[in-house]
């Protein structure tokens, strides 16, 4: 069971020290628990709950926000490693611990977790990647904001090339799926799913993921979270 823990102005700058040392590597997956909260290589919220109780994990915390903690987890194991151990996503990382309020806070976050998921799915280069005969059901998929519009575009994205949703299928329900759960609404599980189908393609060469992740900031949609109050 996590400990309650008041985030005081010297866990706050522990936080801080640890998460912006540059002998820490931020990195996908849990990471280990080696050379203590301000080296080694662990993933954002296992640092922090290192430095916050001493212990390697990623569970909930009493003192941090379960939107923030999931979207987290989800969103920086999908993000190259540049954007993930930039001053930016480090910066804004350190105010998690704290993050916890109330409900409808809660649901704001959720909100603005599924505003942003939109936004990306509009993102130019997931819509180069989707094949021409499914780009209707898409822009209405982006229009209508709809499950069953969402399973349409879903549809017809893995009807449209075999290979393709072979290739991309896996990083769907791993990136999207479990992103709406983040998001607290599994009805929008389907356009997460479809959306990553075309994410994944379109992230296929390496400038391209870099550019897509750029322009989505994971780190400035992170700070407008923690910031609402």
């Amino acid at each position: 069971m996590s400990v309650t823990v008041t985030v005081t102005d010297d866990i706050r700058a522990a936080l801080a020290a640890a998460l912006n040392s540059p002998d820490l590597t931020l990195v996908s997956g849990l990471g280990n628990a080696d050379g203590g909260p301000a080296s080694g290589e662990r993933c954002t919220i296992a640092e922090i709950n290192l430095v916050l109780t001493g212990k390697l994990s990623d569970d909930p915390h009493p003192c941090i926000s379960e939107v923030i903690r999931q979207w987290v987890i989800r969103v920086q194991d999908r993000m190259p490693d540049s954007i993930r151990n930039s001053s930016a996503w480090r910066g804004a990382s350190v105010g998690i611990a704290g993050s916890a309020s109330t409900p409808g806070v809660e649901q704001a976050r959720r909100q603005m977790v599924m505003d942003w998921m939109w936004e990306r799915l509009a993102d130019e280069a997931v819509l180069e990647a989707v094949p021409a005969g499914c780009r209707v059901a898409w822009d209405r998929m982006l229009s209508e904001r709809t499950y069953k519009a969402s399973s349409e575009a879903r549809r017809q994205l893995r009807a449209a090339d075999a290979a393709y949703a072979a290739a991309a299928y896996a990083a769907a329900d791993a990136a999207y799926a479990d992103a709406a759960y983040a998001a607290a609404d599994a009805a929008y599980a389907a356009a997460y799913a479809a959306a990553a189908s075309a994410a994944a393609a379109a992230a296929a060469a390496a400038d391209a993921a870099q550019a897509f992740w750029e322009r989505s900031d994971p780190a400035a949609l992170l700070t407008r979270l923690i910031e609402t109050h």
